[in-house]
């Protein structure tokens, strides 16, 4: 939405999950702040619908939009390999990058994926994070009556385990759990 607010004049590409999440804002408009931006996002910019456009993507100047996962899985390793031997390219980043993941060994070494090619198109990251921060769980804990059992997932274990103690402790909940891959939690 930030290209398409500033009119960008090149082609922008959407690939992954980034285009079912695009499609579900498309369809309740009234959770967003701009939905006449992501209108012209969803009939302006151009989605990937399979390995043909994938490879038309990245040939000609332009931006593509990818769900990276930390670089873990998904189109935009695809589009990494591609891109990372060329310095005229650019990869950025716009997530949480946690310590050993790949996106978090271009950003500190430079290199890319276990045969460690090295990156020599630029690198930037951005904090545009959606997720609220431990205060910002915690006021929301707060304007939920009867709250009995908090579960965190998605999380680096040592911040899980500091919010799990500010739960317990500011808000006298005292079920909260951090479950591991694969762990069961009956609600």
């Amino acid at each position: 939405m930030i290209l398409a607010e500033r009119d960008f004049e090149y082609p922008v590409w959407l690939d992954g999950m980034i285009r079912q999440v695009a499609e579900i804002y498309a369809a309740n408009p009234r959770f967003i702040l701009n939905p006449g931006l992501l209108m012209k996002v969803m009939s302006e910019f151009r989605i990937v619908s399979g390995w043909q456009d994938r490879r038309r993507a990245f040939k000609k100047p332009g931006v593509i939009i990818a769900s990276a996962g930390m670089l873990k899985g998904g189109p935009s390793l695809y589009y990494a390999r591609k891109m990372a031997a060329n310095r005229k390219n650019g990869i950025f980043m716009v997530s949480y990058q946690a310590p050993g993941t790949p996106g978090r060994m271009i950003l500190e070494e430079g290199v890319f994926g276990e045969e460690r090619i090295p990156v020599l198109a630029r690198v930037e990251w951005f904090d545009f994070s959606s997720h609220i921060d431990q205060s910002g769980i915690i006021q929301l804990l707060k304007g939920i009556r009867g709250v009995e059992k908090v579960v965190l997932v998605h999380g680096d274990p040592q911040a899980q385990e500091a919010l799990k103690a500010r739960i317990q402790g500011e808000l006298g909940i005292s079920e909260v759990e951090t479950p591991g891959n694969l762990d069961v939690i009956e609600v």
